[in-house]
């Protein structure tokens, strides 16, 4: 999966956060993104995850904007993890990891044994075994993006 980004620029509150920003980022690379606080990297990433509509045809997927990609599509390739994030309700781990299949499932249908083999594996190679039933409101922050992750 190769992700592109032409000529990007954000301004929030008459404040330039990012400028001109080209990128290429190959398939099967691991990245790092460093600078100091406030500089733009969360921006910058909320930008490739497609969080903003109006920059979606400045960063493309395997050739193809985010703008021009259907939602579900998108979805089934990428997705953002916040630094803290909220869930309502008394979600499990293993209910958090299985609402990553929603992507895969038509409106309203139930989960398949595939998708429960997916939930399965990701929770192993995650090792979220042992916290598997265990709350969502009950984990530690890294517990918790390992659970959004898988």
């Amino acid at each position: 999966m190769n992700i592109t980004v032409a000529g990007l620029t954000v301004t929030r509150q008459a404040q330039t956060v990012l400028k001109d920003i080209d990128l290429d980022l190959p398939s099967g690379q691991i990245i790092g993104l460093l600078g100091p606080n406030g500089s733009g990297k969360s921006t910058l990433l909320r930008c490739l995850a497609g969080l903003f509509p109006r920059l979606s045809e400045r960063v493309a997927l395997n050739g193809t904007t985010l703008g021009m990609m259907p939602l579900k599509k998108r979805a089934q390739h990428m997705a953002f993890v916040p630094q803290h994030a909220e869930v309502d309700g008394e979600l499990t781990v293993e209910d958090i990891v299985r609402l990553g299949r929603t992507p895969y499932r038509k409106t309203f249908q139930k989960t398949s044994r595939d998708d429960e083999a997916a939930v399965e594996q990701a929770i192993g190679l995650m090792q979220l075994c042992r916290l598997r039933q265990r709350r969502w409101h009950s984990l530690s922050g890294g517990e918790r993006q390992r659970s959004q992750i898988a």
